[in-house]
């Protein structure tokens, strides 16, 4: 009786592992075989296919070319590493509104990261079977550590290169990674150049149009740890050059910038893997939509995608800006304790609301920003941020490699080159090195009064007043 009792909990314990193997591998097979008929089917649409013209016609083209099931013998690994603020996501939404193209057309699988939102997720799970965003928001943490990915990437990795695919990887916090030999070890065992053939992707944006808009992204959840304010645009352009003496004669300056372009993320990027992997710099500036471009111009097999991306009337690929002054303001004002010194207050929606609709209501919706006090760089920094951003775009077009494409990027990079002044003023002259001087905006009249209503006011009334950013009138 005893032996018979303690048999039981053993072969219940094997018939669960044994169906436990078998819906595995059930998985496994359903995923490869999904997966596959990608290859076997390309003439498979979508309903919202078959009542587009364009993409109809498309298709009939794409469709008799002879290369248009190419299976390499080495499948390539595309690795879009950013940098930041060089329109990542708004490729990285792109690519996932046409991963279904990119993979039934030409053999290329979109695995993320996917664009924000539950939507961007979805259109990759649904055309790979593949759940991309947990796994890659957890990859740079091993990388980083010199530890091996997550099992769930290794295994979906694994699983295409079994079939062939050829596969597109977008995370910018790769941009950043140090250069250390332990790392590019773990890198380089993960993405195995022996089984894969792997390209890096990195972006060029230039310098004096990528420092505004990182000045804007460190600063748009308020004070960073360790500081006691928000600083100025001045102060944040100095600080990334605090070796470069401000006081010292204009002529002295070149010989300091074209010592060292680390300064700018896509060369110290560069910097860290060109030794290691094959790299090719993206030219954000190249005239045209941005997702074409990086499809036709950084995924050098792409050609029906690339064929139907120049043909489609409109694209549905692009960002819109944020406001970012308003939420500036709205941080700084519990950071200066002008709200609340409620930390658990900080981010309530409904303060930071009132904010962004009165200004935007007081600037035409960010149009006008006269009435908002700005601190510019003086003339001396505007010197420095033009040399600095020409010398590294001299040393970037030396850097350009596009195969069949190079004769025609390196014109266009010669002519950008060559309006690079032009370019600069027309910058300078929209205001785009000027910021808010946050000491004087929290000393107008406006903003005084309008900080007065908010802390005056129960949050109830405010969602009420201020439901769906529509104004109706402010309590007194």
């Amino acid at each position: 009786m005893g032996k018979k009792f303690l048999q039981r909990p053993l072969i219940t314990c094997f018939i669960i592992s044994l169906v436990c193997i078998i819906l595995a591998n059930v998985a496994i097979l359903d995923r490869a075989y999904i997966l596959n008929q990608r290859l076997e089917n390309p003439n498979g649409c979508t309903e919202q296919q078959k009542k587009t013209p364009v993409r109809q016609e498309y298709q009939e083209e794409i469709l008799n070319k002879d290369d248009k099931k190419s299976i390499p013998s080495r499948p390539q690994i595309i690795l879009h590493v950013g940098p930041p603020k060089t329109g990542t996501t708004s490729i990285q939404c792109g690519l996932s509104h046409i991963a279904e193209d990119l993979a039934v057309y030409d053999n290329y699988y979109f695995l993320g990261t996917p664009c924000p939102g539950r939507a961007g997720e979805e259109e990759i799970k649904a055309n790979t079977g593949y759940d991309a965003l947990k796994p890659l928001q957890t990859l740079y943490g091993p990388f980083l550590a010199a530890k091996k990915p997550p099992p769930e990437f290794l295994e979906e990795l694994d699983l295409h290169y079994k079939l062939k695919h050829n596969l597109i990887i977008s995370v910018e916090k790769f941009a950043s990674i140090p250069d250390k030999e332990k790392i590019m070890d773990n890198i380089r065992s993960t993405f195995d150049p022996k089984k894969w053939d792997v390209r890096i992707i990195i972006t060029y944006r230039r310098y004096f149009e990528w420092v505004p808009s990182q000045y804007f992204q460190d600063t748009v959840g308020g004070r960073q740890k360790g500081q006691d304010h928000i600083p100025s645009f001045q102060e944040f352009y100095l600080r990334r050059h605090n070796h470069w003496d401000s006081g010292a004669p204009v002529d002295g300056e070149m010989k300091f910038i074209q010592g060292d372009f680390n300064y700018h993320p896509t060369i110290k990027a560069f910097n860290t893997f060109e030794s290691r992997f094959d790299v090719n710099i993206f030219n954000y500036h190249i005239e045209g939509d941005l997702l074409t471009n990086f499809v036709c111009y950084g995924i050098p097999d792409a050609r029906a995608t690339c064929e139907y991306l120049r043909k489609i009337p409109e694209h549905f690929h692009t960002r819109k800006t944020k406001n970012n002054e308003s939420f500036i303001i709205a941080r700084e004002a519990y950071d200066r304790g002008v709200l609340s010194d409620d930390k658990e207050e900080r981010r309530q929606p409904v303060w930071v609301d009132v904010i962004r609709t009165e200004y935007m209501r007081i600037t035409g919706d960010g149009e006008d920003k006269s009435v908002i006090p700005e601190l510019c760089l003086l003339e001396k920094e505007l010197h420095h941020l033009r040399a600095a951003s020409l010398v590294v775009e001299q040393h970037v077009a030396t850097k350009m490699n596009w195969g069949e494409e190079k004769s025609e990027i390196n014109g266009k990079t010669i002519q950008q080159i060559n309006t690079f002044n032009d370019d600069f003023d027309k910058y300078e002259r929209m205001g785009k090195f000027c910021f808010m001087d946050l000491d004087k905006v929290f000393e107008t009249p406006f903003w005084v009064e309008l900080f007065d209503t908010i802390r005056r006011s129960d949050k109830e009334y405010l969602e009420k007043t201020y439901l769906n950013g529509r104004k109706t009138e402010v309590k007194k």
